[in-house]
């Protein structure tokens, strides 16, 4: 057995508590949002599959200002050249930020990923020519909290390929849950955004 087959077997628990928790606080939140990361992916699959670090949310940039509202208690940095800036809200942040760090005042913390959009599509911010429309930007998970579009997900962890991000392609590829629409896609999109990368292969061989 390999250690990623070790560590699903350990981690195969429902335990959604934290993600859920920031479910719980964008509730009300009147704008679309989502639960990102590799939490997407383990709600997506119905199972906790491994040990997460950060709980990360995302909402569209044209919504930047509402949730700032949102949780108007709350203290916002801005990261850019991996440093943390503070924001206080009055400025509109654009390319290439877009990661929000929030702090509420019980100490709970979220990472806010901001995702670009026309209008019509979601658009890929690494490039905006990678689409999928609106309607499909988020799916439904458990108990109805939405999810990032696991496509999305693995889009955005290709960029490095770490183990968890090796291990979360996996778990959706075993998972059967995507369609041989939903593989076109990805292919269609990494063929574009990273070319010659091994998922590609590995999902023409499905």
């Amino acid at each position: 057995m390999t250690p990623a087959l070790v560590t699903i077997a350990r981690m195969e628990t429902r335990d959604f508590s934290p993600a859920l928790e920031a479910a719980a606080l964008l509730n009300t939140f009147e704008k679309p949002w989502c639960i990102a990361g590799g939490w997407a992916i383990d709600m997506f699959v119905g199972r906790q599959t491994r040990q997460h670090q950060d709980l990360e949310v995302a909402v569209l940039r044209d919504h930047l200002i509402d949730i700032r509202r949102h949780l108007a208690t709350w203290k916002f940095k801005y990261i850019i050249n991996q440093t943390a800036c503070p924001w206080d809200g009055n400025q509109y942040l654009m390319l290439p930020i877009h990661e929000l760090h929030a702090r509420g005042p019980g100490k709970q913390q979220l990472e806010i990923f901001l995702q670009e959009s026309d209008g019509i599509d979601w658009q890929y911010r690494r490039d905006l020519g990678v689409r999928l429309n609106l309607s499909k930007w988020t799916v439904a998970g458990p108990m109805g909290v939405p999810l990032l579009n696991p496509l999305l997900v693995l889009l955005y962890k290709s960029r490095h390929s770490r183990p968890k991000d090796e291990l979360d392609f996996r778990v959706v590829m075993e998972s059967g849950k995507l369609s041989q629409n939903d593989l076109n896609w990805l292919i269609d999109a990494l063929t574009r955004s990273a070319p010659g990368h091994h998922w590609i292969r590995q999902m023409s061989h499905a």
